[in-house]
């Protein structure tokens, strides 16, 4: 298991964050013992922020090494001629800008928490910690947990509530979740263990 505490983020306009200390019993079930220490939804930039200076406050609190892992995406080819009667349709290329600009506000809050002047300027308070900032796609981690590859945004929601339900005993949102399922993934993750201090590559 990766000794860090690890900030599971699911970026986007809601985005679901999660927060998360190595088990201290990995082989029982329940949110204590899976090692969950927060989670939620930031609905806005000041919800991104309040999640980002938890995060970097319990990293120095418990003098672990935080690691940032937000899920990634990869485009889609667009459907060929208009769309078919009663057929629905998401534009890809909003939804993909929108997500990025979600991760956007992340990524910098969490740079900016390793440079004093930053800091400052944008209010956060308390103490200084680095974050190491990784991505990881969907199918990394449904596969790592266990979960099909291949899912209906629909279906993965519920499935991803079911197995955080299930592991942790706890009923959360399908942004909380997949933040959940993103930290479980990343305990055990060999990116995630080559990013940390004295790591062999």
């Amino acid at each position: 298991m990766n000794h860090c505490l690890i900030l599971g983020i699911d970026p986007a306009a809601a985005s679901g964050w999660a927060l998360m200390r190595p088990a201290p019993a990995p082989h029982r079930i329940g949110a204590v013992e899976g090692g969950i220490l927060a989670h939620g939804v930031a609905r806005n930039p000041l919800g991104v922020v309040e999640a980002v200076d938890t995060a970097l406050q319990t990293a120095i609190d418990l003098d672990l090494p935080l690691v940032a892992l937000a899920e990634t995406w990869r485009g889609h080819r667009r459907k060929p001629g208009p769309p078919k009667e009663g057929e629905k349709r998401i534009d890809v290329v909003q939804t993909f800008a929108g997500l990025g600009t979600a991760w956007g506000r992340w990524k910098m809050l969490l740079e900016a928490a390793a440079t004093p002047a930053l800091r400052e300027r944008f209010g956060l308070p308390g103490r200084m910690a680095k974050a190491r900032i990784l991505r990881a796609h969907v199918s990394e981690w449904t596969k790592a947990l266990g979960l099909p590859t291949k899912m209906k945004t629909e279906v993965r929601r519920t499935r991803t509530i079911a197995w955080v339900e299930r592991r942790y005993e706890i009923r959360v949102s399908h942004d909380e979740a997949a933040a959940l399922c993103l930290c479980a993934y990343g305990q055990h993750a060999e990116k995630v263990r080559k990013s940390l201090p004295g790591a062999a590559a």
